[in-house]
């Protein structure tokens, strides 16, 4: 997964309808492009203004000179946030809830001392945010 601050512009208010109040929210997405399939671009800062209202988002470039435009990064993120809530509901637990390697951990996770780590060593916070299913074992 990884983490990216984007302006939610339909979260706003609309347009005409008073002062400008840009919504940021950080988002989590797949680190791989859905196009090519490479890691995603590094972020970085952007400072934005806009009729006054000063904030701050994150630009990254994609491998294949993909953009991706922050409206559909807000709405892949509302499908992961319902895909994993499925998978949880589903009785899945740790890293089986972040979508079977969906989370960009894919088929190095190795389960290490009750937290999930891919091969160097990286945290994996969706096994931090997964719960046991009533009755169940975590997997």
């Amino acid at each position: 997964m990884i983490y990216f601050r984007v302006r939610d512009r339909f979260a706003e208010s609309p347009w005409e309808s008073g002062p400008i109040n840009p919504i940021v929210r950080t988002v989590t997405i797949s680190a791989y492009c859905p196009v090519c399939g490479e890691l995603r671009g590094e972020p970085r800062n952007l400072n934005q203004c806009d009729d006054g209202a000063h904030y701050s988002t994150d630009i990254w470039t994609n491998p294949c000179g993909r953009v991706d435009a922050y409206a559909d990064v807000v709405e892949e993120t509302t499908e992961l946030a319902a895909a994993q809530a499925a998978a949880v509901q589903a009785g899945w637990t740790g890293h089986d809830a972040c979508l079977g390697g969906e989370c960009g951990f894919g088929l190095d996770y190795i389960e290490v001392g009750g937290r999930g780590e891919d091969h160097d060593g990286a945290w994996c916070p969706h096994v931090q945010r997964a719960t046991t299913p009533a009755g169940g074992e975590a997997r």
